[in-house]
C-alpha cells in the first residue's frame, strides 16, 4: 500500500476534524512510527477479518441493499479487541478506490494502517465496499456473471451506494452526521452524490477528506488510461461481445499468478503497479507487495 496514501488520509482526517469539531479526537503524528513487519508480506493472503483478528481489533460484517437493487458488504471496526467498547463514538466511513475493497485501508503496518489509526484515535470505523467487488457481488435479481449486472459505474455508487451505507450507519450508531474519506474513485461518487443530492449529504457529512481526489482525466500520464479513455466505445463493445465485464476479479487464477510473481519477481509487481497506477513506484513500500 502507498505509505503516501497512509500518512495523508490519518493527517488529512486529523488536522481536518481538529478545525471541524474540537469534540471529535485528533491524531498525534509527532512520534516516530518505525515499521516492524520482519519481512511479513501475507497480509495479501488475508481476509480483512484475518488482519483484524490478528492485530487485536475487533470485526463485524453488515449487509446493505441499496435502491436499485445492489448487495454490498459493509465493514465495522467498533474497538479493539483488548479494550471495552464505547458508545456514542464518532463515525468515520472509509471508501476504497477503483480495483480495490475495504482490505486497503488495513493491508499496512498496524500502526500505520488508516482504519487502525482511526480506531486507536477513539473513532467507530466503517468501511465501504464498492458494488461489484468481491465483498459486493451481489444483487436482488442480478446474475453477476451476467452483462447486465455490470451496466453500472461510480454515478449510481454515489447516488445509490452512499445513501444506502450511511442511513444504515445511522440506523445502526444513532450518529446522523458521519466523517467521510474517500480514495480516488472514492472521491469520484461523492463528488457525484454531492453534485446531484447535496441537500441529502449536507445532513450526512460533517467532513469530506477527499485523497487523490478525481473527477476528469485530461491530464493523466498513464499510456493505458489515455488510450482506453480515447478508445472507450470501441473497448465497450468489444467488452460486450465476449461478455467479459469482470476486470481483474478475485480468483485462483488471478490470486496464483500475482502470488507467485509477487513473491518472486518483486520488480513484476512494480511494472504492473506502474502501468495501471501511478508514474512512482518508488514512493511504495516494496516489502508490503
Amino acid at each position: 500500500m502507498n505509505k503516501s496514501i497512509t500518512f495523508a488520509a490519518a493527517a488529512m482526517l486529523a488536522l481536518a476534524t481538529a478545525q471541524a469539531d474540537s469534540a471529535i479526537p485528533t491524531f498525534d503524528f509527532k512520534k516516530n512510527i518505525t515499521n516492524t513487519s520482519n519481512g511479513d508480506t501475507s497480509d495479501g493472503s488475508r481476509t480483512f477479518q484475518e488482519i483484524c483478528t490478528e492485530n487485536n481489533y475487533l470485526f463485524e460484517s453488515h449487509t446493505v441493499t441499496t435502491d436499485d437493487g445492489y448487495i454490498l458488504t459493509v465493514f465495522r471496526i467498533p474497538g479493539k479487541s483488548t479494550e471495552p467498547v464505547e458508545d456514542g463514538k464518532p463515525v468515520v466511513l472509509f471508501q476504497h478506490g477503483v480495483f480495490d475493497s475495504a482490505d486497503g485501508w488495513v493491508m499496512n503496518y498496524a500502526e500505520v494502517a488508516p482504519a487502525f489509526v482511526a480506531v486507536n484515535e477513539g473513532y467507530d470505523v466503517w468501511l465501504g465496499n464498492s458494488r461489484g467487488n468481491k465483498y459486493s457481488r451481489s444483487h436482488t435479481s442480478l446474475n453477476p456473471n451476467k452483462n447486465k449486472f455490470w451496466y453500472t459505474d461510480w454515478e449510481d455508487m454515489g447516488l445509490y451506494d452512499q445513501p444506502a451505507i450511511m442511513d444504515y450507519i445511522t440506523y445502526r450508531t444513532g450518529n446522523e452526521k458521519m466523517t467521510y474519506v474517500g480514495h480516488s474513485q472514492g472521491t469520484t461518487q461523492m463528488f457525484h452524490g454531492l453534485s446531484e443530492n447535496m441537500d441529502y449529504f449536507e445532513n450526512k457529512i460533517n467532513l469530506f477528506v477527499a485523497l487523490a481526489p478525481i473527477t476528469k482525466i485530461p491530464n493523466t500520464q498513464s499510456n493505458t488510461i489515455q488510450f482506453a479513455s480515447s478508445q472507450y466505445r470501441v473497448l465497450y463493445d468489444a467488452i460486450d461481445l465476449v461478455n467479459y465485464w469482470e476486470m481483474l476479479p478475485d480468483n485462483w487464477l488471478d490470486a496464483t499468478v500475482t502470488s507467485t510473481f509477487c513473491n518472486a519477481i518483486t520488480e513484476f509487481c512494480v511494472y504492473l503497479e506502474e502501468f495501471f497506477c501511478t508514474d512512482d513506484p518508488d514512493a511504495d513500500d516494496i516489502d508490503r507487495f
